[in-house]
């Protein structure tokens, strides 16, 4: 059998390498999607075949989530709905699948983001030029020589391989840095509260010189972490928030904190892997973990390495009272 993966990985870091010089190209991009967004506008992506997957991928992520704790961004794939695209390919014909979409759809303020290795199908093209037509403006991630898609949007990215999986590949890469740097930007800027129907209650501010404490709660239960950020305020303290155990090492490298609220069950990375890292890089912090868990995981025998480190656990659901006492167990210490 011949040894195909190191070829493979070789030549896709050589593609990836070679995305540094279309840092300029990318942050073109990255600020026309930033500024739809923040005027009311929203992203509408689309692709065939595994671009399309790649379409799919952005918008789902800015409907969602990428990595950040922070508001639902509007974005609409235009090859997600089956039915949409068998109308209009049945009565105008395929090419006219997403161009007739952002005939409907589009709006002054809006972005499209197109995904084609090529650079030469068909439906994409009719997309740049309904999209020229309403006015929206347009980027396309392209590959190869950037076929005839070169030249036809307001911001371009050429992948500089003939290979159409390596292509494709940065063009997944090059969404994640694009999803990276919106979040970067709108969390920077505040832009990051919850849905109107979950937000807490408004809260006094308090004086710097009265806070007592730092806590990072990791937490992705919105509602959860409102509660937390409530309770926490009013004992003086200054939460902060990271979805996840990834976003908390990286807020614990740049900021100092006297403690750590952490949900169990965490995406990416569970509560005790996260206090693994945390006792392994800032031992200081290793007896100072409120951990959060459901009952199904206290059943589940998920528990008992906390009882192990001496730090403190809390079941949900839990009152604000049993909140306030388990903090000032973790402040004692």
């Amino acid at each position: 059998m011949e040894t195909v993966l190191p070829k493979l990985v070789a030549d896709a870091c050589r593609t990836f390498q070679s995305l540094v010089a279309q840092q300029t190209a990318f942050e073109r991009i990255a600020v026309a999607a930033i500024r739809a967004l923040k005027s009311g506008g929203k992203i509408l992506t689309c692709g065939n075949g595994g671009s399309a997957a790649d379409a799919l991928h952005l918008a789902e992520e800015l409907v969602g989530r990428y990595n950040r704790h922070r508001r639902s961004l509007p974005a609409i794939c235009l090859n997600a709905d089956p039915t949409l695209l068998t109308c209009i390919g049945n009565d105008f014909g395929f090419d006219e699948v997403f161009a007739r979409q952002i005939e409907g759809l589009g709006g002054k303020n809006d972005l499209l983001v197109c995904f084609t290795t090529s650079g030469n199908s068909a439906n994409v093209l009719r997309a740049l030029a309904a999209a020229k037509t309403k006015g929206i403006m347009a980027a396309v991630l392209l590959g190869k020589d950037g076929g005839k898609a070169k030249g036809k949007a307001d911001m371009e990215l050429i992948v500089d391989n003939t290979d159409t999986a390596r292509v494709q590949e940065a063009h997944t890469l090059i969404l994640h840095a694009l999803l990276e740097t919106i979040e970067q930007e709108l969390v920077a800027v505040g832009e990051n509260p919850p849905a109107a129907s979950r937000a807490p209650a408004p809260i006094k501010s308090r004086p710097p010189s009265q806070v007592m404490h730092r806590v990072l709660i990791v937490e992705d239960d919105y509602e959860l972490a409102d509660l937390l950020v409530e309770v926490l305020t009013l004992e003086n303290c200054a939460p902060d928030r990271a979805a996840n155990g990834v976003e908390a090492l990286d807020r614990l490298r740049t900021s100092p904190y006297d403690a750590i609220i952490c949900d169990l069950m965490m995406p990416l990375m569970d509560g005790e892997t996260l206090y693994r890292e945390v006792a392994k890089q800032f031992p200081h912090l290793a007896d100072h973990f409120l951990f959060v868990t459901s009952q199904a995981a206290q059943r589940g025998g998920f528990t008992d390495f906390i009882v192990r480190t001496g730090n403190t656990l809390l079941g949900k659901p839990f009152e604000v009272d049993q909140l306030r006492a388990a903090l000032k167990e973790v402040f004692r210490r």
